[in-house]
């Protein structure tokens, strides 16, 4: 967290009035965060309560819900907590990640586009304003990984791009944009988890670079972040040869990862968390309860995600009764953690006001930056871009291919003559182009394609094959309101034009209106390297 005055005395007073509130079984739970959704029944709350009430786990890790539920379920878990707990959330874009009926600031791959760092602080803020506003303490972001790899199934659009030092730029920016709203923010996913193929939910990804690579590369925005003062650090569950041998144990088990390369190494004093440990890529091998004992053999401050809290508990006791663990070891850890709780004024132990609270996550301020971002961020390719801006008198065709319906082409452009294609039926295309013959400028506007590179993106074999043919017939502008990485998925040699919008989102689709008709011009710079 950025550095604040803080009374040291009222500090280690409060430290030490928590330690000794809590049993040597409840410094252990101290460690452990566990998932939790305003989205559930009754039965879970409940299950939560008796966790904070009997155990004393030390913080809550938020997933799908409502805000205003969320915020109800977090007043009576803290009015019942012994120790304060720590509320977190993964909220890369903001509270929109997890919670329904909340904003959405823009994807990674968005703010990597955009070249006013001042703005990426700017959404950091405002993301961590509304985090705080409901009651969370740390927000796991910014994701800092390098992202090389197009296929890469878990990373992709949640990294800024592949360029390691703009990368350490817009990170710091936003993660101090972050704190000084009073929000821990998170460096993930050491070691790096940008050139991986393989996704760590369901398996383990073997990364074979040496140990110059990592220094060089992956850990250079990592080290940005640490000299900024960030937090906390996430370790990702990677399979890394060049630095722990055992190819079996991941980064995220592994001490050597983390004490000697992450703590000595690159000198990293905050919080480490782990990655969730519910995924197939960390503990799929262990029974239940000894990876949790691994975790904390690494030298992890936090657990996330931790699912069997009694067997949680009972494992690492029975290790320090083995004399694996020190209790010692515990308490520092405990500790560290309490002083970081303590920086976040959690001492006052202030309800999250119901009050107004939709309204406050939905400001018009909020709303505008969001605007703003997506202006900055759009990105025009190309060095032929005689076509644009289009003219109010002009007629020319716009296609736009969609699988839902989308009239927002028709209503900005309405002097053209619109095509709007659902499904890649042979029939309806080649009708389209028979009817297409004669025009002198063409739009394309590709809809509904999906951010994550799975399943080629959502792409239709038959469509690209067709938006290929249409560029090399007609002098074309093409729209791509999607992942930039769809760049290396169609032949766009022959379009006049590229305009990135980088999401299928309606402050996407104004700012792309805006370009073409001349009214600003395409800031962005391209975030990525397409395959």
């Amino acid at each position: 967290m950025e550095k604040t005055r803080i009374d040291k005395k009222a500090e280690e007073a409060w430290i030490d009035d928590m330690m000794a509130q809590l049993r040597p079984e409840q410094r252990i739970a101290q460690l452990l965060h566990v998932p939790a959704w305003s989205n559930r029944g009754p039965e879970h709350e409940a299950e939560l309560l008796r966790l904070v009430e009997a155990y004393a786990i030390g913080g809550i890790i938020f997933f799908q819900g409502t805000a205003r539920r969320q915020a109800g379920m977090c007043n009576r878990l803290q009015a019942a907590a012994q120790v304060p707990l720590f509320i977190s959330i993964d909220g890369e874009w903001g509270l929109a990640m997890r919670l329904e009926d909340t904003l959405a600031f823009p994807y990674a791959v968005t703010l990597g586009a955009i070249q006013d760092e001042a703005l990426i602080y700017a959404c950091g803020q405002a993301i961590g304003r509304q985090c705080r506003r409901l009651g969370i303490h740390i927000n796991h972001a910014p994701v800092v990984d390098i992202n090389t790899e197009a296929a890469n199934p878990v990373i992709g659009f949640r990294a800024f791009g592949s360029e390691p030092e703009r990368i350490a730029r817009q990170a710091v920016a936003f993660l101090k944009g972050q704190q000084d709203a009073g929000v821990m923010a998170v460096a993930k996913h050491f070691p790096g988890h940008g050139d991986t193929a393989v996704d760590s939910h369901l398996a383990l990804p073997l990364l074979r670079h040496d140990l110059r690579r990592f220094r060089e590369w992956e850990w250079y925005p990592f080290q940005q972040t640490f000299e900024a003062g960030v937090g906390g650090v996430m370790v990702a569950h990677l399979a890394v040869p060049a630095l722990e041998a055992d190819e079996s144990l991941p980064a995220s088990l592994s001490p050597t990862v983390i004490g000697q390369y992450l703590r000595e190494e690159l000198g990293f004093e905050g919080l480490v968390f782990s990655d969730a440990l519910n995924m197939k890529g960390a503990t799929g091998r262990y029974e239940q309860g000894e990876g949790d004992v691994l975790a904390v053999k690494a030298g992890h401050d936090v657990l996330v995600y931790v699912e069997d809290v009694p067997a949680a508990v009972a494992s690492i006791r029975a290790a320090i009764d083995r004399g694996e663990i020190s209790q010692e070891e515990i308490d520092r850890r405990v500790r560290r953690q309490l002083a970081a709780k303590y920086a976040a004024g959690m001492a006052l132990r202030a309800p999250i006001q119901l009050d107004q609270l939709e309204e406050d996550l939905h400001s018009g301020a909020d709303q505008e930056l969001i605007r703003l971002l997506f202006q900055q961020a759009a990105t025009l390719l190309g060095e032929d871009n005689s076509m644009l801006p289009l003219q109010e008198a002009e007629k020319f065709s716009f296609v736009v291919f969609s699988k839902e319906k989308n009239t927002f082409w028709q209503t900005a452009f309405p002097q053209a003559h619109h095509f709007v294609i659902e499904q890649a039926d042979q029939h309806v295309l080649k009708k389209l182009r028979q009817e297409l013959k004669g025009t002198e400028k063409l739009i394309i506007s590709l809809h509904g394609l999906l951010p994550k590179a799975g399943l080629n993106f959502g792409l239709d074999k038959k469509i690209v094959e067709n938006v290929e043919e249409l560029l090399a017939e007609f002098p074309t502008v093409l729209l791509l309101p999607c992942n930039p990485y769809v760049l290396g998925k169609i032949g766009i040699e022959n379009a006049k034009s590229v305009l990135l919008l980088y999401e299928d989102r309606l402050e996407a689709w104004e700012a792309g209106a805006n370009i073409l008709q001349g009214n600003m011009p395409a800031y962005g710079r391209l975030s990525i390297k397409p395959s």
